[in-house]
């Protein structure tokens, strides 16, 4: 697939930042919060390829 927009580039970068952390985040926030970060991880796959 092609580039993703600006606004999701940015969050891309903050992503990779965060997700060493992404555990703490995670029981801080609960499950919800877990759960976007596995949507943002699938999107990650798609544009890696």
């Amino acid at each position: 697939m092609g580039k993703p927009p600006l606004p999701f580039t940015r969050i891309r970068k903050n992503y990779i930042i965060i997700q060493n952390e992404r555990y703490i985040v995670s029981i801080r926030y609960n499950n919800t919060f877990c759960a976007i970060y596995c949507q943002w991880g699938r999107m990650e796959k798609n544009w890696i390829q």
